[in-house]
């Protein structure tokens, strides 16, 4: 089958914008994944012709200070990241314990270029799979199959609808179709949500370092989020609710899972995982089979769930995409071009002259800059509080804003100047800070939101449970506490009382989100839009038992 669409590193949304050059950290963080080695790369000295000098290398010292690890090495001398992640994840873990060996027979790994792939396999420790195989199909690429055209917006619409409301074949035959089709890849992702590890190798096409490193399996971790959804959704509307949450608690387990590796990328696709299977719990609490026991059964499934990943983790592996950058920039491994995007079609002189002598230029200085600055982003996620992470990233945010101005409107003049002082090292540290560091606001925001889901989640099955024993919602949160939820927990965002209502015969539920207003339980689809996070039940009838 043809693989899902290569994901680059880009996510504008969560990189901080410079006014002169938002394009820029897209054109940097998106390279394309078949890099080749800049042609005006030093080749190893022992390959040199005896006439031909040796180039100085570049000045970088490998120390816990500027390359923050000091092992494994290449054959160069440098820090192999790429191979210190995979020893590092790859620690206790083998072919029988590994999710990922089952992730990868049910999706393929299209994510890689076919040169690529002989090393992830003999990294993952299996034999080489079949291409094509009998992979998960999308249901874009299903439909047009079946039907010879592409979807309408309808038919999408009605696609992403399904994972949030219970359908039945009848309304969508075609859908029907699609989960049919893909029960085998299915059966082995849910197969692989009980083991307890999730390794799928780094490999970095040649020359391309982390930044051209593409992560196995993503496309089709979020296909089959979708499709776990969309079956639940089909079992609610049969009764089955046994199957409906074997589903989505495959789901929640699958988004833990992938979120292993804590990169950006991984790290957003699980939350965008799990946001998918609250869609889905929401309708499991107001299943008519729902009785008072299951729905505190399930809820103790959920709070037993590993933890999602943290922006500090994430952030801290981030770290390690800055200093490979900055080596292989340091290196000539990475042309200007390559480092600067768009600011090298608009300063090509100036950066000319910037890199004329890498060899000169003190990398130390570069790297010890960036270290400071991810390690105070770090500390500000690991604050205790909601508030305390908030108030902490947003100093630094602002921080970081100050430097933005130096190379906002007068980039190349003042990257010229900086070429002919002894302080060139310390300024491509702050460029590429800038451009590599996640927008930590913004990183802040999707891990509250994802916490916020949960808090409302496990408050959502203490309601389903009240319900089923009394008949309707309680007036106030706190009678479910202790008898349904052991306490009512407070909105992360303000660290006051969630909010909550009954609505006729149903309840709505709500969080009042990063602007910390509350919008009525409106929230961004809304018209007029608005920023809570919300829950809401509709209240029917469920048996007593």
């Amino acid at each position: 089958m043809a693989g899902p669409p290569r994901f680059s590193r880009c996510v504008e949304v969560l990189r901080i914008a410079i006014p002169s050059a938002v394009a820029v950290v897209g054109a940097l963080i998106a390279r394309q994944q078949s890099l080749a080695l800049d042609d005006k790369a030093s080749p190893p000295a022992a390959k040199l012709a005896p006439h031909q000098p040796q180039k100085p290398k570049p000045r970088i010292s490998i120390s816990k200070k500027t390359t923050h690890l000091v092992e494994p090495l290449d054959r160069d001398g440098y820090v192999d990241y790429v191979a210190a992640l995979n020893q590092k994840a790859s620690q206790g873990v083998t072919p029988e314990n590994n999710a990922g060996v089952l992730l990868v027979r049910a999706f393929g790994a299209n994510e890689l270029q076919p040169t690529d792939r002989e090393r992830f396999y003999k990294l993952l420790g299996i034999e080489p799979l079949r291409e094509p195989g009998a992979y998960l199909v999308d249901f874009a690429e299903f439909a047009k199959d079946r039907l010879g055209r592409a979807l309408t917006k309808k038919e999408l619409d009605d696609f992403f609808r399904s994972m949030h409301e219970p359908w039945s074949s009848a309304d969508w035959p075609l859908l029907a179709d699609w989960v049919k089709a893909n029960q085998q890849p299915l059966a082995l992702v849910i197969e692989a949500t009980r083991r307890p590890r999730c390794y799928l190798p780094f490999v970095a096409p040649a020359g391309a370092g982390m930044s051209g490193m593409p992560f196995p399996c993503l496309g089709g971790s979020r296909d089959a989020a979708r499709l776990l959804a969309i079956r639940a959704m089909l079992e609610i509307s049969r009764g089955n609710i046994t199957s409906a949450e074997d589903d989505l608690l495959g789901c929640h387990r699958l988004a833990r899972l992938y979120g292993r590796p804590p990169f950006l990328i991984p790290a957003l696709v699980a939350y965008m995982i799990d946001a998918t299977a609250c869609a889905g719990d929401a309708r499991l609490m107001d299943a008519a089979q729902l009785y008072a026991k299951r729905a505190l059964a399930y809820q103790q499934e959920l709070r037993q769930l590993a933890p999602l990943p943290t922006m500090a983790d994430v952030i801290e592996q981030e770290q390690l995409l800055f200093l490979d950058t900055v080596t292989r920039v340091a290196r000539e491994e990475l042309p200007p071009g390559e480092a600067f995007g768009l600011l090298a079609a608009y300063f090509p002189n100036e950066i000319e002259k910037a890199f004329a002598h890498r060899s000169a230029i003190n990398w130390d200085d570069a790297l010890i800059f960036g270290n400071e600055q991810f390690d105070k982003a770090v500390a500000a996620f690991r604050k205790p509080t909601g508030q305390e992470r908030k108030r902490a990233s947003a100093q630094m945010n602002q921080e970081l804003r100050k430097l933005t101005p130096e190379f906002d409107k007068a980039f190349g003049k003042w990257l010229e100047g900086a070429a002919a002082r002894k302080d060139l090292g310390r300024t491509m540290g702050k460029v590429l800070t800038v451009m590599l560091l996640p927008a930590v606001d913004s990183a802040l925001e999707a891990e509250s939101r994802a916490h916020t889901r949960e808090s409302l989640g496990q408050l959502g099955f203490a309601l389903a449970a009240y319900h089923a024993d009394s008949g309707s919602y309680p007036n106030g949160l706190s009678a479910l506490a202790p008898k349904y939820i052991n306490r009512v927990p407070n909105d992360l965002y303000t660290e006051q009382p969630l909010h909550y209502r009954r609505e006729g015969a149903g309840c709505l539920l709500y969080s009042v989100g990063a602007n910390g207003v509350d919008d009525g339980g409106r929230t961004f689809d809304s018209q007029p839009p608005g920023d809570d996070i919300v829950l809401r039940l509709s209240g029917g009838p469920r048996p007593r038992h």
